[in-house]
């Protein structure tokens, strides 16, 4: 799912994935996606009539509340920078008040930053209301590094956003086995991670097993039990060749 946007500035962002069930336990799941350049401008996202105006790899929103959303191993890749209106925002994922889900096992990079100082900035996930938004959320990999100014913020709750994966931890009350490390995608527009990569640790076997999802993106197995081991974060399983990150002992 990718090359979604705008490129005007009256306003507007893309969707990658937007899901509006109106109901509760609905039984959507969104898995092994692979979601990149998605942009626009974006509008003020505290503007009840006009939030949904923001980029964001996916969007959840319903006009009453929603439940029974599941979102695994998917890879998400947002760049750029495109916003440009006063506090507009980029998301990897937005929860809207009234939707709760299960986030656990995805990749995402988002590095769609300001072009004005009047954009509010990027993050990855972004719950509009408040924690409870969240019925689980782990072992996802986040990385967040615009270039440019704006805010950079791994999650954002309501008005309160969270710099750093220890603060996110702290605001949702889950979220422990994260990660805050670039992904090692091959590419912009390729996001199978790179094996020469030492970055692409940060995804082999850090994700746990849900047993829903039992292949990858390629149609690869997943291990869905704790004896055939951890399964990648994101949409790919992969075999890494090179060295992993060297440790610093502190």
């Amino acid at each position: 799912i990718y090359n979604i946007g705008y490129s005007g500035s009256n306003g507007q962002g893309g969707h990658g994935i937007y899901v509006s069930s109106n109901h509760l336990n609905a039984v959507v799941t969104l898995k092994n996606n692979l979601i990149y350049n998605v942009y626009g401008d974006g509008w003020n996202h505290t503007d009840a009539s006009y939030f949904l105006d923001n980029p964001a790899g996916i969007m959840l929103y319903s006009s009453t509340p929603q439940s029974g959303i599941e979102i695994f191993n998917n890879s998400v890749n947002l760049y750029g920078n495109t916003l440009n209106r006063n506090s507009s925002i980029s998301s990897g994922i937005f929860l809207t008040s009234g939707t709760t889900a299960d986030i656990r096992n995805n990749s995402i990079v988002n590095n769609l930053g300001v072009i004005s100082d009047s954009a509010y900035g990027s993050c990855a996930v972004f719950a509009q209301t408040g924690a409870a938004q969240f019925m689980n959320i782990d072992y996802n990999n986040y990385y967040v590094a615009p270039s440019g100014n704006g805010v950079k913020a791994i999650g954002k709750i309501s008005g309160a956003a969270s710099l750093t994966l220890q603060q996110w931890a702290a605001a949702t009350g889950k979220d422990r086995s994260s990660l805050n490390y670039s992904p090692g995608y091959l590419s912009n527009v390729n996001l199978m991670p790179d094996i020469n990569n030492s970055d692409c640790w940060s995804l082999n076997g850090r994700g746990t097993q849900i047993s829903s999802v039992t292949n990858d993106y390629l149609g690869n197995a997943r291990s869905i039990t704790p004896a055939g081991g951890a399964p990648d974060i994101g949409a790919f399983e992969i075999t890494p060749v090179s060295e992993p990150p060297s440790l610093n002992q502190t």
